[in-house]
């Protein structure tokens, strides 16, 4: 623990700059500079994407829900002072995610991930695959599992403990959380959200078939296999 504290202040671990150590270490000068940029362009690029979205989600789905007169030029203040708060928020959030998964952010972001995105994936197949799921549905059991997700999150986190480099953690985490892998998780709340979609849409009204006959994939099947069609009989006419 001490060693890995000298080399990146962590007592947790260093294998989240394990890589960049490897790239400056043992690269020569050009290929160095070279890797240096691409990561941080890559950095760049995820993060501003992150807070311009979170950004615009939160100017037009809640600030402009409240000030609905809001000028161009007050959604524009709104997002870059919200842009400033999110970066203080990450920023503030560095040590959490240094001390979690024994300095694993890899770990960590995967962890975090299972727990709220495979529901959206789920819902998503649902409306391309079956046309009687509704926006009910879709939306209630959405809020399951992200409920779902977040308490699960917080119990892993709560009772994690302190993760030291070469020490075995003796914290006690409950069975359910300690024997059900994240990704075992991500399974169970990935099909638990497509059976409570499907079954709060097939007890609620039916979707008007005008709204989901050209996002169905039977439909946009049918539409490129009569295109492909066409295709081929224009080819073969005109080529004699």
């Amino acid at each position: 623990p001490d060693m890995c504290y000298e080399i990146c202040q962590s007592r947790a671990g260093c294998t989240s700059i394990a890589y960049p150590k490897l790239v400056l270490g043992l690269m020569p000068s050009g290929a160095k500079g070279l890797m240096m940029a691409v990561m941080i362009a890559a950095l760049m690029s995820d993060l501003d994407s992150i807070f311009n979205s979170a950004s615009t989600l939160f100017t037009i789905d809640i600030w402009k829900r409240f000030r609905k007169a809001a000028s161009v030029t007050e959604l524009m203040i709104v997002g870059r002072v919200f842009i400033v708060a999110m970066v203080g928020v990450s920023i503030a959030w560095v040590p959490v995610i240094k001390e979690t998964q024994g300095g694993q952010v890899f770990i960590y972001i995967q962890e975090v991930t299972n727990y709220i995105a495979p529901p959206f994936a789920a819902i998503f197949l649902l409306a391309v695959l079956v046309p009687r799921v509704n926006e009910t549905g879709a939306f209630w059991s959405l809020m399951f599992a992200f409920l779902t997700g977040v308490v699960r999150l917080f119990i892993a986190f709560m009772f994690q403990g302190e993760n030291i480099c070469g020490v075995k953690n003796t914290y006690p985490l409950p069975p359910m959380i300690k024997k059900f892998h994240y990704m075992y998780f991500s399974m169970f709340i990935t099909g638990t959200t497509a059976i409570l979609a499907v079954f709060i849409s097939y007890c609620t009204e039916k979707p008007d078939p005008k709204f989901v006959s050209e996002s169905f994939f039977h439909s946009l099947c049918g539409c490129c296999f009569m295109w492909e069609i066409l295709h081929f009989k224009g080819c073969v006419i005109l080529g004699g």
